[in-house]
């Protein structure tokens, strides 16, 4: 089995959809024969060195990184994907590759023509939803062009992998006709000793504010003892500043503001972290469509989760066992959350071993296997 994950975003950058991109080319790296990933080059680097530099890890001698460059003007995605499509072709008709993956809009109509010109088979990741823009609550630049494709071109592809049920159910109603796989993101090997001196809590990720942050703030301050806070992901010194002008009022509480962190230094952080938080806001992405890279990371090391009860975290964390689920944008239910979470350590060591139990399950190599398993099933159309 030969795969391409093709991923017109810049390689490497803070974007998380570029690490889920990479892990997952990783994964099926070390589970098929092999793995072209194609990307925009944003580096000097070559490749191995990126993934040790960035990631941490050693680049397997099969998975082959095909950097592009990205040309600065309107239109470059479409350029890269006219010029990724081309070098894909050429595999396929070489009978180099089997299968074709990608997650971008703009490459919607190259998977189809891949599967309709060369007879390999090709899969929608799925990380958003446009077909029906009506019930959208949460858009605010148009999306017309995005619908359109979906539309047109998602019926004639094999099948789309998606990232939790919620949102399998989301489009299995809209395409019945098409399979599906769900395959939330994973963690590498959890860790194996836990640090009994973590007392921090940890924010990792965007600071859009639909990320519900300033949920997490106010919920700190209700605390009579409010511990320390991390948060991971200040892109630059702009996004930073911002950060602390709209959260000025806050800064009565210790929050240790990081800026952007390769994966390498973001788990090393992570080994001080108590509790990890994910207080998405009620919007409809955040409901059916999220599948936050920082589940895995706060699982990867055993870290309880308190998050928004929302259908597309409610499959992923198990309540009262690897975390506890709060109603989104209520304070004060996260602050008893999180307070419990400090006073009760039996409670707390419990669910450590649960998020650890868990996170062997929920691997970037489990995740792997299961799409090969799917890429190799019998095209049923």
């Amino acid at each position: 089995m030969k795969v391409a994950y093709v991923h017109l975003g810049q390689w490497p950058s803070p974007s998380p959809c570029t690490t889920f991109c990479t892990l997952t080319a990783y994964g099926l790296a070390e589970n098929a024969q092999a793995c072209f990933m194609v990307v925009h080059r944003n580096s000097k680097h070559r490749s191995q060195e990126v993934f040790e530099g960035y990631f941490g890890l050693k680049q397997p001698a099969n998975l082959i990184v095909i950097q592009l460059r990205r040309f600065p003007i309107i239109g470059a995605n479409r350029i890269f994907a006219r010029r990724a499509f081309g070098i894909l072709q050429r595999l396929a008709k070489q009978t180099e590759i089997d299968a074709v993956i990608s997650r971008n809009h703009v490459f919607l109509p190259y998977l189809s023509a891949l599967r309709s010109g060369c007879g390999i088979k090709t899969f929608f990741e799925t990380h958003d939803f446009y077909t029906d823009l009506s019930i959208r609550d949460d858009l605010n630049i148009s999306r017309t062009k995005h619908s359109k494709l979906e539309r047109q071109f998602i019926p004639g592809l094999t099948g789309l992998i998606c990232l939790q049920d919620a949102q399998r159910k989301l489009f299995s109603t809209y395409y019945p006709g098409i399979r599906t796989l769900v395959a939330p993101g994973g963690v590498f090997e959890p860790v194996r000793q836990i640090d009994k001196s973590r007392r921090y809590v940890a924010y990792v990720g965007s600071l859009d504010e639909h990320k519900g942050i300033e949920t997490l703030l106010e919920a700190i301050s209700l605390l009579k003892h409010p511990p320390e806070i991390v948060v991971f992901g200040a892109k630059n010194e702009k996004e930073a500043r911002g950060f602390r002008e709209r959260y000025a009022r806050f800064k009565h509480l210790r929050i240790h503001l990081s800026a952007w962190l390769s994966r390498k230094q973001l788990h090393e952080r992570l080994s001080k972290v108590r509790i990890g938080v994910i207080p998405l806001t009620d919007t409809f992405f955040n409901r059916y469509l999220t599948c936050p890279l920082k589940l895995f990371d706060y699982y990867g090391f055993g870290i309880p989760v308190v998050a928004s009860r929302l259908p597309s975290l409610e499959g992923l964390i198990e309540d009262g066992r690897t975390g506890m689920l709060c109603e989104p944008e209520n304070p004060k239910d996260f602050a008893t959350k999180i307070d419990i979470l400090f006073s009760d350590d039996s409670l707390y060591d419990s669910m450590v071993q649960e998020v650890l139990s868990r996170a062997q399950t929920m691997t970037w190599d489990n995740r792997a296997k299961k799409i090969i398993s799917m890429i190799r099933e019998d095209d049923a159309s």
